[in-house]
């Protein structure tokens, strides 16, 4: 087949959406099919910058109006297909691609602001709280073939944005074979300190208000309990460090920034990962935490922890919740039985999630919802 993909960031972004793309197009391209990825990079260089967002819509439509006949999947993120006009596609699939449903995580981001938890910007509400939203509902609506990351964004869908259930699908994130068959350290006993690392921006969405204080509150009760913060942005290292005040000072590593190939290597040391997140799709991070063998502790938000099991494969907590985090933590740290048990039940489940295999499956549904299109209309041009 001829694949189209297409993803409204720069491509050379590690990571994230941009990574998930990426990985995509490589793994469809190994089991012998072209692939075009259209990305930032391919936007006129006067429209680069902040107009970039806006214009690139209209860039994927110019490109596949030039190009149709080559494409049978034209496999778009999120809104980037609004300014498609389907009935000139008889022959292709148009497929939604969603990284996260835009609209539950505007919910979700208007309810902190006005618990006071943040502060929006005047210009939120026209594009990302607005325009934007608008964009990723015509692109659903008029997709062949809407692909999801939780059953909680495709309730919202069917119930909030009267898209036809029929229509979609539920689909995960993988892992890059560096992350797979990674080898699983020994359980440190109770005398030896239980290290906790946390992986992301450091913004509200991840939930890294409600980890600070209940950390704040663990290191003023245990010793043995240290923490590191990956990826976290730069210039936020000594904005976590004022936070945490004098109960994390000496106990407490922060790397502003990495390659995403030395991940692995970074958690080398560490036996849980943190991710208290309030909004996601089907987080990466987690996923390839799990996979380098770390317990996780993750919220009840999003596709993978739809996928687990509470104290089994991974520790499920509610979200914007620091009793939870707090308690969950308690348990791993004082109970290394436990501790282990759920880092061996993680990893075996991350082996289920390489990108070749969700590839596959996905380039079988691409074939069956092509075929039904092109016989719905052969059907009915007779």
């Amino acid at each position: 087949m001829n694949i189209l993909l297409s993803i409204h960031h720069p491509i050379s972004i590690e990571g994230g959406a941009p990574g998930v793309t990426k990985q995509l197009a490589g793994a469809f391209s190994r089991q012998g099919h072209d692939v075009t990825v259209l990305s930032f990079e391919d936007i006129p260089r006067r429209f680069q910058g902040k107009a970039a967002q806006l214009v690139f819509p209209w860039v994927v439509a110019r490109h596949i109006d030039r190009q149709a006949r080559e494409y049978d999947i034209m496999d778009l993120s999120s809104g980037d297909g609004c300014r498609l006009n389907s009935e000139n596609y008889k022959r292709s699939l148009i497929v939604f691609r969603s990284h996260g449903l835009e609209h539950a995580s505007a919910e979700q981001t208007r309810a902190a602001a006005r618990r006071g938890e943040l502060k929006l910007s005047w210009k939120y509400p026209l594009y990302h709280g607005g325009w934007r939203l608008h964009e990723v509902a015509r692109s659903l609506r008029l997709a062949d073939l809407g692909l999801l990351l939780s059953q909680r964004d495709l309730d919202y869908a069917v119930s909030r944005l009267k898209v036809d259930p029929s229509r979609c699908e539920i689909v995960p994130n993988g892992l890059p074979p560096a992350f797979l068959q990674q080898p699983l350290s020994v359980v440190p006993d109770a005398n030896n300190p239980l290290r906790v690392a946390m992986i992301g921006g450091y913004l509200h969405r991840k939930g890294f208000p409600y980890a600070i204080g209940a950390l704040s509150r663990l290191f003023a009760r245990y010793s043995l309990l240290e923490v590191g913060f990956l990826g976290v942005g730069k210039g936020n290292a000594s904005r976590i460090e004022e936070e945490l005040g004098e109960a994390g000072r000496g106990r407490v590593n922060i790397v502003e920034s990495y390659a995403h190939e030395e991940l692995p290597k970074l958690l080398q040391n560490y036996h849980v990962l943190l991710f208290p997140s309030l909004s996601e799709g089907f987080p990466l991070a987690a996923l390839e935490g799990m996979a380098c063998g770390l317990a996780l502790i993750t919220t009840s938000t999003g596709g993978l922890a739809e996928r687990l099991r509470d104290r089994h494969d991974a520790m499920i907590i509610p979200p914007a919740n620091e009793a939870g985090i707090e308690h969950a933590i308690e348990a791993l740290l004082n109970d290394r039985f436990l501790l282990q048990r759920v880092r061996e039940a993680g990893q075996a489940k991350a082996q289920l999630f390489s990108w070749d295999s969700i590839a596959r499956d996905q380039l079988a549904l691409y074939a069956q919802r092509l075929e039904e299109k092109c016989k719905c209309s052969d059907f009915r041009s007779r």
